[in-house]
């Protein structure tokens, strides 16, 4: 077997589409994974999904691996046949000339590959609302459109499955490259990802636990020149939330200074109201979708930033790592 693509999954709204558009790729010698650690009722239809696209649909709780996303990316691997290897997110999808874009790039001498991937939404983009992005090239090591040899998966030790959140991949892509691994970006075809559409309390908790992680990667990649680049994509925010954030300015310097304060407050409402009527008009429904979430940003923003930090000291009390 040449190439394997393995899904790895929680509970993912979208990965129906996922699992169809990688049996669905036009390449001959192929095989799709699935390791699922969704709940009962969300992994029947996976594995449906899985059966219905001929797809080897694995349970991770079935395995002695640790838990987590890299525990699973190592799992596919381990049983799998494949020469190459190919993850893909559960919110990803891929066109079907994909891994023959993937083949040209490793012919051409490339161990461990990237793809371009783009934000793909049929609403406005809200601000809680997340997408990783790698338009040009510049974020190397995605894990969710990563490609590798597989003798890169045994020379670096495979996906270090302490990393449970994130980090995972960037220390695997990291240690390819010390190995002396070649890198190379497939910007032929553009794989469509689907943003993470997080609830208020959703936002905040994934702040306040996946960051974690970080003390023990910078500690472990310390002078590391990949540490100067940028390492997860963009993250996309509408000008709604410049707006707010502006507006929270204006207040707390309204408490410092009532005069200059109430002027401030004025302009940014003013300047706000005209950019929501304006976005209204181009919608036949007239209400911003986004407006609920934009109202709590004040709130919301201040909490993420502090659950990320105690998240961060978490990690840092926990792996002894006090100086990075």
């Amino acid at each position: 077997m040449e190439y394997t693509v393995v899904v790895p999954t929680k509970d993912d709204g979208d990965v129906f589409d996922a699992i169809r558009a990688a049996a669905s790729q036009d390449f001959e010698s192929f095989e799709v994974v699935v390791v699922d650690a969704s709940k009962e009722e969300h992994a029947k239809r996976v594995q449906r999904a899985a059966d219905e696209t001929g797809a080897e649909y694995l349970r991770e709780d079935d395995f002695d691996n640790s838990w987590g996303l890299n525990a699973a990316r190592n799992i596919g691997v381990e049983v799998s046949d494949g020469e190459k290897i190919v993850l893909l997110d559960g919110d990803c999808v891929p066109p079907e000339n994909w891994l023959d874009a993937l083949d040209e790039s490793f012919s051409a001498g490339a161990d461990i590959v990237d793809t371009r991937i783009a934000y793909v939404s049929e609403g406005p983009k809200c601000p809680l609302d997340r997408v990783v992005q790698n338009l040009d090239g510049e974020h190397r090591y995605l894990g969710a459109t990563l490609a590798f040899r597989r003798v890169v998966w045994q020379e670096v030790g495979g996906f270090d499955e302490d990393f449970k959140h994130i980090r995972g991949d960037s220390d695997f892509g990291i240690k390819a490259e010390e190995a002396g691994f070649e890198h190379g970006f497939v910007d032929e075809v553009t794989v469509e990802h689907m943003p993470e559409d997080f609830t208020p309390i959703e936002f905040v908790k994934n702040r306040s636990t996946k960051f974690v992680e970080e003390p023990r990667f910078f500690q472990r990649h310390r002078g590391s020149e990949f540490l100067e680049t940028p390492a997860a994509g963009a993250v996309l925010y509408p000008k709604r939330a410049a707006f707010i954030s502006a507006l929270a300015a204006s207040v707390f310097l309204a408490v410092l200074e009532p005069a200059l304060g109430t002027v401030t407050v004025a302009l940014s409402l003013v300047s706000a109201a005209m950019y929501w009527r304006r976005e209204a008009a181009k919608r036949e429904g007239g209400l911003d979708p986004c407006l609920k979430q934009t109202a709590l940003l004040p709130v919301l923003v201040p909490l993420a930033m502090l659950g990320k930090r105690l998240a961060i000291w978490r990690g840092a009390l926990r792996d002894r790592v006090f100086v990075l």
